[in-house]
């Protein structure tokens, strides 16, 4: 794989100060207010855990599931590291939602023209050679961007050079290994770290809501703060849509969501093109939406 660019989160090292979220909002021109959870308007945020602060961000995996799920390509995995979302292509369908196993994506509810919400590292800056906003921020860098080689070692060093630390790097196994890295010296399920994150492709990942992982929250429980809309995937599509049916949409196989993203790509809509590729069979809530507008 080529060089790739990543951030490594010492959870040691963080006082709690949140200039990383006031950077983040303030390069987003976002409301200034501070915010308990992720949200449209705060892509980072700092929980307070005790003696311990925890940064949440989206983990820009290596092999992202909201990507794969998009169907329409507007979720991204560049050359560089970073996630990249292109709200002109999203058809606000909130695959990525249920398909990221970290909880992260937001989506915009209050706009009449919503689009989904999630950090991509300041991709825009990191490709002018400049660091994120939240790590050029850190009065103490807790936060570090590096290639990602660069990063793992730079890990590997710390928690074997002092022995406070857990002996793992949070984010270079889960979801089959992330651009954000965590290491810490308080255990990660203790710190509301999903420790059970699927790969991508196990066999039984469509079984795991994203509310019951959600990066930041207890096994069990909704992603708080968020609304369950948040999480819930369009009813009638997806897990928890229609009875039986566990793949997105409805799609059996590959060459069926290929023929799909071709027939958008082309300008013919989804639903249109639903009714041929789908033989016969019921559409979901988003087609039968599409194909009324």
């Amino acid at each position: 794989m080529a060089k790739t660019r990543a951030i490594l989160i010492d959870i040691t090292r963080c006082i709690g100060c949140r200039s990383c979220e006031q950077a983040c909002k303030e390069i987003h021109d976002f409301p200034r207010d501070t915010e308990a959870t992720l949200s449209p308007t705060a892509l980072t945020i700092v929980e307070d855990h005790g003696a311990r602060f925890v940064r949440r961000l989206c983990m820009n995996c290596q092999d992202p599931a909201c990507a794969s799920a998009c169907l329409v390509g507007a979720l991204q995995k560049t050359a560089l590291g970073p996630v990249t979302y292109d709200a002109a292509k999203c058809i606000g369908c909130r695959y990525c939602i249920v398909a990221c196993p970290f909880g992260v994506p937001r989506y915009e509810w209050s706009k009449l023209v919503p689009f989904v919400k999630k950090c991509a590292m300041c991709y825009g800056r990191q490709a002018k050679g400049q660091p994120p906003a939240c790590v050029e921020a850190c009065p103490v860098q807790a936060s570090i961007v590096g290639w990602r080689d660069d990063i793992v070692e730079e890990a590997q060093r710390r928690i074997l050079l002092d022995s406070k630390y857990v002996k793992h790097i949070y984010g270079s196994q889960e979801a089959g290994g992330t651009s954000v890295f965590f290491i810490s010296d308080v255990p990660f399920e203790n710190l509301g770290f999903a420790t059970r994150v699927p790969r991508p492709g196990d066999a039984d990942s469509h079984r795991q809501r994203p509310g019951r992982r959600a990066h930041g929250s207890a096994a069990g429980r909704q992603p708080a703060g968020g609304s369950v809309l948040d999480h819930e995937p369009p009813q009638g599509c997806g897990p928890g849509g229609r009875a039986g049916d566990n793949g997105i949409h409805h799609h059996k196989d590959r060459e069926e969501m290929s023929h799909v993203r071709k027939s958008i790509s082309q300008g013919h809509g989804l639903a249109s093109h639903c009714h041929r590729s789908f033989r016969g069979r019921n559409l979901c809530g988003l087609c039968t939406f599409l194909s009324r507008v």
